[in-house]
């Protein structure tokens, strides 16, 4: 039995091509990073499975980390990932739909968001946005280069 040390993010299988895709998540780092060398250990964990159970039939196998801008899975999340910073689309209380870049600075019933400026202030929190958590339609971590 393959023991993921991480969480099971997602899983594809491609019948038609042979093909597994795998990506995990890391629980216990701030940002979900998984190491190379457990993606390795997967990886070949998986195959050995795939060896015992279907001998004659030949796997590729993709084992990846979901990612540093990772797509949120709403609203778990949004708690998870308190303080740092994600793009997310929302709907105002006028109907409208605006995707932004912010701080995620809390959540509990409600989301506090800090919103970043424009121009020479995009490095710098500007105002303080509150939402209903049921507000936000999609969002991603968001990375500042």
């Amino acid at each position: 039995m393959i023991q993921f040390p991480d969480q099971l993010y997602s899983l594809k299988v491609y019948p038609g091509a042979n093909l597994i895709e795998v990506v995990i998540d890391n629980l216990d780092n701030k940002y979900g990073s998984v190491s190379i060398e457990t993606c390795e250990n997967i990886s070949r964990e998986l195959s050995r499975e795939l060896d015992t159970s279907f001998g004659d039939v030949d796997f590729a196998i993709s084992v990846s980390s979901v990612g540093a801008e990772r797509i949120l899975q709403l609203p778990g999340d949004l708690k998870r990932f308190e303080g740092l910073d994600a793009k997310l689309e929302y709907k105002t209380p006028e109907g409208k739909n605006v995707t932004d870049i912010f701080r995620i600075n809390s959540v509990s019933e409600k989301i506090s968001l800090g919103k970043y400026g424009k121009g020479n202030s995009r490095k710098k929190i500007v105002e303080e946005i509150i939402l209903n958590i049921n507000d936000i339609i999609k969002g991603n971590l968001y990375l500042k280069v």
